[in-house]
């Protein structure tokens, strides 16, 4: 575990976030991530898109041998100003951005496909890497089911190493994040009682986060206005990440957001006897929810025999398991060595044990494949 270790403090040295403007980045990290898998054999390439290279790794020995693949991402949400990357010897935690959210994952993969690569387990591997899952995956992750689908038959076992642990993910919900903006005219800015668009978001703040029944609406963002000091803010910007099951879509969602944001629009304009319209709101993601439409307990139970308290669950996030589904791999779901609740969060953290129990996991998976039992 010693030179996994060494590699995983090797990945989150790479600062994968923003592409382009960190791209030597993205291109160093792709490169060691290649070179990893190119010494356990593997044929590997990378694959330029406008978000990053896509790194795809191949051990295929024999086109009639069952097959097991592996997907993940290396980019990383913002690092924090004091971003530590260390690995505490007491506790056995890795401590820095990346660990969690998938860096471990990756480490977890290697360590499974070395140690069934020297007992020369019969089973094709392939493995795929996105640059860009942080953004939705709409560039680069979007296009690895139809790269893959050159290789990979359709009942082939694929397995998303993201953060997960220690539940297996069979499903997720669907999720409609739009951009709000308040903008208002700056000359009112000196007028008496007129309220700033902050001050606005403010006092409408129920209204903005209502949603349809059964629908749940996270709020974020940031909040816009001028580089002055003391100045009325006239334009304030939020997002609205509204997360749904099915049967609702997206397009079911989004009707309900416009029929609901044009009412607010002319409500608020009204009341505050405001010249134009103070909203407007653009989409930034759609996901349509992935169900499960396959049997996972006998996964669930291998998975048991190495994390005890190994669960089969729905997520309240989104994963590239959907591109997947979407492609007609079935067979796919989620388990990664990082907790989903210590993704995107400013200290992340990663044990090493969980490193470990996923690769042993997907060991087991790799044999139960490779003997015919699942």
């Amino acid at each position: 575990m010693d030179k996994a270790k060494n590699i995983l403090l090797e990945l989150m040295k790479y600062n994968t976030f923003l592409y382009p403007e960190n791209v030597k980045m993205y291109d160093d990290c792709a490169t060691y991530i290649s070179s990893l898998f190119a010494e356990l054999d593997f044929n590997t390439k990378l694959i330029q898109t406008n978000s990053g290279k896509i790194v795809i790794c191949k051990r295929l020995i024999d086109v009639k041998l069952p097959h097991v693949h592996f997907n993940g991402h290396y980019d990383i949400v913002p690092i924090t100003d004091n971003n530590i990357t260390n690995f505490d010897d007491n506790t056995h935690i890795f401590f820095g951005r990346g660990c969690s959210d998938m860096k471990g994952g990756i480490v977890s993969i290697w360590l499974a496909c070395k140690d069934v690569i020297e007992r020369k387990i019969p089973c094709n591997i392939s493995i795929s890497f996105s640059p860009d899952e942080e953004t939705g995956g709409k560039i680069a992750s979007k296009q690895i089911p139809s790269i893959i689908s050159e290789f990979l038959p359709l009942e082939s076992l694929v397995i998303i190493a993201d953060s997960s642990h220690p539940s297996i993910i069979t499903s997720h919900c669907g999720a409609c994040w739009i951009d709000v903006k308040i903008s208002l005219e700056s000359t009112q800015r000196f007028i008496a009682n007129k309220l700033s668009a902050f001050e606005i978001m403010c006092k409408y703040c129920p209204e903005f986060i209502k949603t349809p029944s059964n629908i749940d609406a996270v709020i974020g963002g940031i909040c816009k206005s001028s580089n002055a000091v003391n100045l009325w803010a006239h334009t304030v910007s939020f997002t609205l990440d509204y997360r749904f099951d099915a049967p609702s879509s997206v397009s079911d969602i989004k009707d309900w957001i416009n029929n609901h944001f044009a009412s607010l629009n002319s409500f608020i304009k009204d009341e505050l006897d405001l010249n134009t319209n103070p909203l407007t709101w653009t989409n930034i993601l759609e996901v349509e929810p992935s169900i499960c439409t396959a049997d996972f307990n006998n996964y669930l139970d291998v998975a048991k025999s190495i994390i005890p308290n190994a669960h089969i669950d729905k997520a309240n996030g989104f994963y590239d398991l959907r591109y997947f589904r979407d492609a007609g791999y079935s067979n796919s779901f989620v388990l990664g060595p990082g907790d989903v609740l210590n993704a995107h969060v400013k200290y992340e953290t990663l044990k090493k044990r969980n490193v470990e129990e996923c690769s042993q996991v997907y060991i087991k998976f790799i044999e139960g494949v490779a003997n015919g039992d699942f």
